[in-house]
């Protein structure tokens, strides 16, 4: 391997020698027998080599000297994806203790944990999304609550410090973004179970999805380099942030903000963006936990296959006959409805050879095949089903995978609970596609199910020497004093709060058939309880049934007369009902409801909005335009404001070119 160089050294010193002499060309006469040999070039091929050897020498010895320096790659200390805006801290200090940031409670449980961290002491932080959390309940039915209390039983003599890091609605890359400051706290083991929420927010990947597969190729190799990390933080004054990729500190969910899961449309790309971004995501939480010097637990997503259609189905481009596949599944479904489920099958699989994308179809084919006990069929449908959903709120099937193999790649232990779950429902029902019977919804476990998912978590921390092996021995007996405790905490009140809490976010997902029932038994549980009543009532109204909406709204009223969604459901179901000077009355006390600067803001607004509405329609238009008004000064962004003022400004204009009436060219709202 010398050879070349030794090469290059003597060619070196002999184009140096004759320099040398031709500087000293005069001093000494020429001799004609002197034969002066010409030194060879280097071809363009050995000189393209001897610079990358000497650049990648050079690259590789700067790498060597950051590691030694305690640089670390830039995809551990930044997200390659999204820039985010400065957020606030999940914890502060109050006292001896570090407790939840009060501004953090919409979407975090209260939690703390001692400042000092004693010898004694074993620190779990478990990241997640709503699951994680507890949904539809609270951190005490949560699976991280069941480890909590298990631990303690069977290791009594240690300071077991779990603590629920679950956020509502919160993804992969902002769990990742939370682990930079957990990694402060000097956690001994990382427990992360997450995957349903990836496509929840607003992410274009705009600049992603410009770029080629050389470039995006390019990006993600760069990401390791701690060189990168250099260049950054020399180069960060002086950079944009590309608006497009720039996250908000906090949620910003896109059902939040639009009428339901229209919102979405099928888009491959963004599909295999959001995917990557997952897998960059769950590594940097990896690689931040061990450099905190914590072991990591990774949990497969499981969610409900049987019992819960997808969000939204779209028709594939490649669906060239649309009147033969509506024809195919309008048989399906009659047939499904006469339980005829033979012909039903047949039916929706000659629609799905038509159009396999459309995910209702799958669905309800995997209904057709389970009732004809086609149980490996029908379970290929769910899953297709839940995959193929335009609206994706259940973890994708990839989402499973990449847990695996980043679980693998970086030394953490992953529990396959979606094997667990299955086997589960086939001890139980004799097939392995679970349903209603492990979740309450599309994704949340009922309490049970959480507390099994604890179970094997202790038992993985067995596995990796964190507890003895001897402590699996009272398992069950802890076990069923920890469910028995569960069960026995779940009083009317909480359930009803749970169930009403679970009503509206299926109501948010646009499932309002699925949901009127879950809001009738929480409004029978806690009948004077004017919050649940109240969102009963909505649902009621959604479901065209006004009029017992308008009774359940009166007695919300009866209940407690100072509830300002009482006042304004009862004011909006007189609306629509066309009694505008009753409605106008409600809803003037609901304006001006004494806690309304503390009302949510899409509360406010819509509040405001009714009783301009209201008063438009009786006449007062001053009046009308001063709530508009207010609204928008509220929220100087909100579309629904702007298109009120519009359409009454253009009313008005018509109005005026005409002159006729006023209240011939009002506008319907």
């Amino acid at each position: 391997m010398l050879r070349p160089f030794k090469q290059i050294l003597a060619r070196f010193t002999s184009s140096q020698f004759v320099a040398c002499r031709d500087q000293d060309a005069d001093s000494f006469p020429p001799n004609k027998s002197d034969s002066v040999a010409t030194p060879k070039r280097l071809s363009w091929k050995r000189k393209g080599l001897l610079s990358g050897i000497v650049l990648v020498t050079v690259f590789a010895g700067t790498e060597f000297i950051l590691v030694a320096l305690g640089i670390h790659p830039f995809r551990e200390a930044h997200d390659p994806f999204l820039d985010f805006e400065p957020g606030i801290p999940l914890f502060v200090r109050q006292t001896g203790d570090y407790v939840t940031n009060p501004v953090k409670r919409t979407y975090f449980n209260g939690q703390s944990f001692p400042y000092k961290k004693q010898p004694n002491s074993f620190r779990i932080f478990c990241l997640g999304g709503s699951t994680t959390y507890g949904r539809p309940y609270q951190d005490t039915f949560s699976y991280v609550s069941g480890l909590r209390n298990l631990l303690q039983q069977l290791a009594p003599d240690r300071d077991w410090q779990v603590v629920n890091c679950g956020g509502i609605s919160y993804s992969s890359y902002r769990l990742a973004a939370l682990m930079e400051e957990l990694r402060q706290y000097q956690p001994d083991l990382i427990i992360f179970y997450e995957g349903h929420n990836e496509f929840l927010e607003e992410r274009t990947y705009r600049n992603i999805r410009e770029r080629s597969r050389l470039v995006s190729c390019g990006v993600h190799v760069v990401s390791y380099l701690r060189l990168t990390t250099v260049l950054h933080n020399l180069l960060k004054p002086w950079l944009r942030p590309v608006t497009n990729s720039r996250m908000k500190a906090e949620v910003d969910v896109i059902l939040d903000s639009t009428v339901g899961p229209e919102t979405y449309h099928r888009d491959p790309k963004l599909r295999r963006s959001v995917l990557s971004h997952f897998r960059m995501s769950l590594e940097r939480v990896c690689a931040l936990s061990q450099r905190a010097g914590a072991q990591v637990i990774l949990v497969q997503p499981a969610g409900n296959l049987r019992d819960f259609s997808p969000f939204k189905s779209e028709r594939s481009s490649s669906n060239r006959n649309v009147l033969e596949f509506e024809r195919h599944v309008r048989t399906g479904r009659e047939a499904l409805k006469s339980h005829d489920f033979q012909t039903a099958l047949s039916a929706f699989s000659r629609a799905i050879a038509l159009d396999p994308l459309y995910a209702e179809v799958r669905f309800l084919a995997g209904q057709a095949a389970l009732k004809i006990g086609d149980t490996k069929g029908a379970k290929e449908h769910f899953v297709a089903a839940k995959d193929e959903d335009v609206c994706p709120l259940r973890a994708l099937s990839e989402i499973s995978q990449i847990v695996e193999d980043v679980g693998h790649t970086n030394g953490a232990a992953v529990i396959r609970f979606p094997e667990y779950v299955a086997e589960r429902c086939r001890s139980r029902l004799g097939h392995d596609i679970p349903g209603a019977e492990s979740f309450v919804d599309h994704v949340h476990p009922h309490p049970e199910l959480h507390l099994e998912l604890s179970v094997l978590l202790v038992r993985e921390m067995v596995h990796m020497d964190l507890l003895r092996p001897n402590h699996l021995e009272a398992i069950g007996q802890a076990f069923d004093k920890e469910l028995a405790r569960m069960f026995g905490s779940l009083t009317p009140s909480i359930k009803a709060d749970a169930l009403c809490t679970l009503a509206q976010e299926l109501t948010w997902g646009g499932k309002v058939r699925e949901a009127l029932p879950i809001a009738r038994e929480a409004a029978e549980l806690a009948p004077k309880n004017a919050w649940v009543l109240c969102q009963y009532g909505r649902l009621l109204e959604k479901t065209e049934a006004v009029d017992e909406a308008l009774d359940i709204y009166h007695r919300a009223v009866e209940v407690d007369p100072n509830e300002a969604l009482s006042l304004e459901g009862l004011g909006n179901a007189l609306l629509r009902r066309g009694r505008l000077i009753e409605a106008r009355d409600w809803l003037r006390k609901a304006v001006f409801h004494p806690a309304d600067h503390a009302a949510p803001l899409s509360f406010r607004i819509g509040v405001r909005v009714s009783l301009g509405d209201c008063l438009w329609r009786m006449g007062e238009d001053a009046s009308a335009r001063e709530f508009y008004h207010d609204a928008q000064r509220i929220d100087p962004q909100s579309q629904l404001v702007k298109n009120r003022l519009r359409r009454v400004s253009e009313a008005q204009q018509e109005s005026n070119a005409w002159n006729t009436p006023k209240t011939q060219s009002k506008p319907s709202f």
